[in-house]
């Protein structure tokens, strides 16, 4: 079953080669957004240990900065994001 999983590094920023290794293999979920340099929402069948264990296997993933991967249960989303990440999270899937 399909949800939202964040996925967030840090503190270190990472670089465009980095982001776009990342989001190469984010494009095997059905959808994702990056709404923050290092900060992106995936919605996916697979668990945050498969995303992990496909992060570790980038090459060149130990030079990445820590990340955590955390389920969001968005039908208790609130705050003050810009419409796109609204409309994001509102779209049919």
């Amino acid at each position: 079953m399909a949800r939202y999983l964040h996925i967030g590094f840090g503190p270190k920023t990472l670089t465009k080669d980095q982001r776009d290794a990342l989001e190469g293999v984010f494009n095997d979920a059905p959808d994702w957004l990056r709404y923050a340099g290092n900060a992106w929402i995936l919605w996916t069948s697979q668990t945050p240990q498969d995303w992990t264990e496909t992060i570790k296997a980038l090459p060149n993933s130990s030079d990445l900065p820590g990340f955590v991967i955390v389920p969001i249960h968005a039908e208790e989303k609130w705050g003050s994001a810009t419409k796109m990440i609204w409309d994001w999270f509102n779209k049919e899937r």
